[in-house]
């Protein structure tokens, strides 16, 4: 399911008013204009098609911006870096075998609700994934301020730790799948072992839904610990080996 929830968030990010998208024979791919690499996306993860990579390739090459482009399996994509391998996940909260989790008093979750504070959930979020909170890529801010925008499809939230802002995260809520997919999950430096993604993820799981993410290497260990289940490999290439 997390392969489906994907594939609905990048469909999703394929109809922002900022995007821009080509059909291939086997799926589709869309451009946000950011430079972030895991804001413009291939989706075609079964069928790797020489005629495709090279429509893909000539797409963001004309655009001058990094992409991914998520496959199954051992799939192997020619003449493309494979810069990072993550971990589809699962969670399902009213498992009864999962643990029962509250919110700390101290940890308080926002959802952001005018343009004003997406562009700090922005700023936040870049700063989480290691970047500059004062040097943050206005393709970037762009793209917090359609998440705000559209929120029929994206919800958007910042965790605050003793009332000073800590992390981010975003829900793709697939109605479809009956699933929240997470995005953007990230806690600044200065918070980071401080109870902050442990709370970020009670108050997800509270909302009773099935929770569906990909994982970095140094992610998962957080998220088996919390409870996840390991579902797949995703393998992601590139035409850059700086995700």
């Amino acid at each position: 399911m997390v392969w489906e929830n994907l594939k609905y968030f990048i469909e999703c990010l394929r109809n922002l008013s900022i995007s821009e998208s080509l059909n291939l024979k086997n799926g589709f791919c869309v451009s946000t204009g950011s430079n972030s690499g895991f804001e413009n996306w291939v989706y075609s993860p079964d069928v790797i098609d020489d005629e495709d990579k090279l429509k893909v390739l000539e797409f963001f090459n004309k655009k001058n911006l990094p992409f991914a482009w998520p496959v199954k399996n051992n799939f192997k994509i020619s003449g493309l870096f494979q810069p990072v391998k993550l971990a589809a996940m699962s969670y399902e909260p009213e498992n009864k075998e999962n643990k029962i989790y509250e919110l700390d008093n101290n940890i308080k979750i926002e959802r952001i609700n005018n343009k004003f504070d997406s562009e700090i959930w922005g700023r936040l979020s870049w700063q989480g994934f290691g970047g500059n909170y004062d040097d943050v890529p206005k393709e970037y801010l762009n793209l917090s301020h359609e998440y705000y925008m559209n929120e029929n499809h994206f919800k958007i939230f910042i965790a605050k730790f003793n009332n000073i802002n800590a992390g981010t995260f975003l829900l793709n809520d697939d109605k479809n799948l009956n699933a929240n997919g997470i995005y953007y999950f990230a806690v600044i430096p200065e918070f980071r072992r401080c109870g902050v993604a442990r709370n970020m993820m009670n108050y997800i799981s509270g909302l009773k839904k099935l929770m569906l993410l990909q994982a970095t290497p140094m992610g998962k260990l957080f998220y088996e610990n919390y409870g996840f289940k390991y579902i797949s490999d995703m393998n992601i290439f590139s035409n850059t080996t700086d995700l």
